[in-house]
Formats: C-alpha cells, structure tokens, sequence
C-alpha cells in the first residue's frame, strides 16, 4: 500500500521536485556563477538539515500513532464490555483512560505539528 501511495503522489512530486531545482539552478548559473557557487555551497548543510527534521517529525508520528492506537483500544473494549462496565459503575475510569490516552496523542500531534 505504501508503494503504491509513493508511486501515485510521491513520485510525480519528486520528480517535480528535481525539475525544478536543476532548473532553478541552471537560471542561476546564467545569472551570476559566483553566487550561485556560493549557494550551491550551503546545499549539503540545507539537506544535511532537511534530512534530520524529517526524521525526528517521522518518530513523532509514528509516536502520535502509537498513542492513537492505544486510545482507540480503550475505547473498543469498553464498547465491547458496555455491560460490564454499566454493571461495574466503571465509566467514569473508562472515560478517564480514554482522555488521558487521547491527550498524550494530542500532544504528540502539537509537537510534530500534525492536528
């Protein structure tokens, strides 16, 4: 599924991507050569940079993910044991783990900037 979605949106992006840089690139070489050496200098820190912020937003939503997961467990098996939990008075407990399992995915979600 994963590579069918990169072959579908991520490539015809990628592909876009490079066009345009090498084509930004060639205009500027045109241009004025010395500052576009000077740029083309920075490019490995640029994506030494770039490389590393999406690996830390990559964990965070995998992590905002994870505490998703566990919230909608939560939820399935109070759903499921609807009778249990009515019988038991536990509802408000159920609710809680509910809220506080939801509000680590909330903050995860803030952190990576993701809603």
């Amino acid at each position: 599924a994963q590579v069918q979605t990169f072959m579908a949106m991520g490539l015809g992006f990628l592909i876009s991507s490079i066009g345009q840089f090498v084509s930004g690139i060639t205009i500027a070489f045109l241009h004025g050569w010395q500052l576009t050496l000077i740029v083309c200098a920075t490019f490995p820190f640029l994506a030494c940079t770039g490389h590393c912020l999406a690996k830390q937003i990559g964990r965070q939503i995998e992590d905002q993910t994870r505490d998703f997961h566990k919230a909608s467990t939560v939820a399935e098996e109070t759903l499921m044991g609807v009778r249990t939990v009515s019988a038991f008075g536990t509802e408000r407990f159920q609710q809680q783990r509910f809220e506080e399992q939801l509000g680590r995915a909330r903050k995860g979600g803030i952190r990576s900037g993701t809603p």
